[in-house]
């Protein structure tokens, strides 16, 4: 069995800048796979980067 772990942290101005695109992309994809996170379906990746 293999595990798998996850660090939460807090991002600075750069970070967000160099990760942006892909926390939109996860944030689409969750959204478009049902996810009940406060946003609905069609979420575009476009307002994902702006939200």
């Amino acid at each position: 069995m293999t595990t798998s772990t996850a660090t939460i942290g807090t991002l600075g101005s750069a970070e967000l800048e160099q990760d942006l695109g892909q926390l939109a992309a996860l944030l689409h994809a969750c959204v478009h796979a049902g996810a009940s996170i406060g946003f609905i379906v069609p979420l575009t990746l476009e307002d994902a980067e702006k939200f």
